[in-house]
């Protein structure tokens, strides 16, 4: 690919991510308040819904196009999932190999619903998570404005 396509390219990964941003963010405003200790009216089941979906598909877009995307562009070797996660932390999106490691697989129960049996707690959870998510997203939206 020359420079020009895969600038192209960033720019296209770029805007989604952004784009799935924003309906993240919409859906975390909404859930952020929620009281999980008392019982959850069924609006509040459709935001949390909503925001587990989102969550699940942001998670997609960061870890398996943003993420390869720079590797692409820095010429990084090609490898797994987690080789493209090391170069991320190297790169300060997230706090940790932990972090990262542990958003992935609530995204991960979330789209194979494991923790159905305790569905509020797994929605708690991706409240929290989000919060997370949407910081990372910030940060790796900054970096790669370099390229653009």
């Amino acid at each position: 690919m020359t420079d020009e396509t895969l600038q192209a390219v960033l720019q296209e990964q770029l805007k989604e991510m952004q784009d799935m941003q924003f309906w993240l963010h919409r859906s975390w405003s909404k859930c952020k308040g929620i009281n999980f200790d008392s019982d959850l009216p069924p609006d509040d089941y459709d935001d949390l819904e909503a925001l587990a979906s989102r969550y699940a598909r942001a998670c997609d877009i960061v870890y398996q196009k943003m993420f390869r995307c720079v590797d692409t562009i820095e010429m990084a070797p090609k490898g797994s999932l987690l080789d493209a996660v090391h170069r991320a932390e190297k790169r300060g999106f997230f706090e940790s190999e932990l972090q990262a490691r542990q958003l992935r697989e609530l995204r991960n129960e979330v789209v194979h619903e494991y923790a159905s049996a305790n569905l509020r707690y797994l929605l708690e959870r991706i409240v929290g998570a989000s919060q997370e998510l949407l910081i990372i997203m910030d940060k790796a939206a900054a970096y790669a404005q370099r390229y653009v």
